[in-house]
């Protein structure tokens, strides 16, 4: 062993670079090494924040900066090749707590892995994998997000499109300032369960489908066969358009008479009609079903 006393100081001027043996170790600020999730042969120990540092630095007249390399091959002689395969890690970074134990918790990590089923020579698929403990108990690391090989970003789920969550999605402002999420048709295409919009002001929450009079929002133009519904309330009357029959219609929940007003904005001249089918079931049974035109062309009421 060599070992510097407090104290007193080292210059190495070497001619040549220098080596150490695999399996020997280096430590810097203590006599020994210690073991985290293993016994690292390169360690930088202190108590401080500056003995406790590592500072890679680049001066030069360039806009190339210093890095920090991960290399991984399958090949078990050092300095030779072998390609990597699919799912194998390419480099990792571990963040390990004290927990009254030991050094060894994995509380959270981040994994560069291959993300390809054909890597070749000059040419890798990768994706960043971001794991944590969830807390409150002894569960590994568990992967929360995922940006994958074609950029896509999956929390909670493996990504299929630019931005993959499972579970509940909020955005949340602190003013009154607008709040836009741009969604297309292939983003909104084929998504399970409920999309909510909830405001927890005394504003109004707009939805509109672009940023001039060529484009339109459209509800129930779907191919899901699946009905839509427009509530005034949490419950209580609704307009409903039913995609079995491809109409609308306006549904009252109770017995009480409910006043709904029915305009026509069509103003050509082949459609001076409007068509209005009346239908109430109660109890499985039709109260009354019947339908009548109003003819608009006289401006009749």
């Amino acid at each position: 062993d060599f070992t510097i006393a407090s104290g007193a100081k080292l210059n190495l001027t070497p001619t040549s670079d220098v080596h150490f043996a695999n399996g020997t170790g280096v430590v810097i600020g203590h006599t020994a090494q210690i073991t985290g999730s293993s016994a690292a042969e390169l360690q930088v120990l202190g108590v401080n924040g500056a003995d406790s540092n590592i500072m890679l630095a680049r001066f030069s007249d360039s806009s190339a900066a210093p890095a920090l390399q991960f290399v991984k091959s399958r090949h078990g002689t050092i300095g030779s090749q072998a390609i990597v395969e699919d799912n194998d890690a390419i480099g990792v970074l571990l963040f390990l707590p004290d927990d009254g134990a030991d050094y060894a918790t994995i509380a959270a990590r981040i994994d560069v892995e291959v993300d390809d089923v054909s890597p070749e020579a000059g040419g890798v698929g990768a994706a960043f994998v971001f794991s944590q403990m969830p807390g409150g108990g002894t569960t590994a690391a568990q992967e929360t997000m995922r940006i994958d090989q074609g950029g896509n970003v999956g929390i909670g789920a493996a990504p299929s499109n630019k931005l993959h969550v499972s579970g509940v999605i909020r955005s949340a402002k602190s003013d009154n300032a607008s709040l836009y999420a741009l969604l297309n048709y292939n983003q909104l295409k084929g998504i399970g369960g409920t999309l909510h919009f909830n405001y927890d002001e005394a504003q109004d929450i707009t939805m509109f489908g672009g940023g001039d009079s060529g484009r339109r929002l459209e509800v129930g133009a779907n191919d899901l066969g699946a009905d839509v519904k427009f509530f005034g309330d949490t419950a209580g009357d609704y307009v409903l358009w039913d995609s079995s029959d491809d109409q609308l219609e306006l549904v009252s929940t109770d017995d009480n008479v409910s006043i709904y007003t029915i305009r026509d904005e069509n103003t050509s001249a082949g459609d001076t009609n409007l068509s209005i089918l009346s239908y109430h079931d109660e109890g499985g049974s039709a109260k009354f079903a019947g339908s009548f035109n109003i003819d608009t062309s006289a401006n009749n009421t």
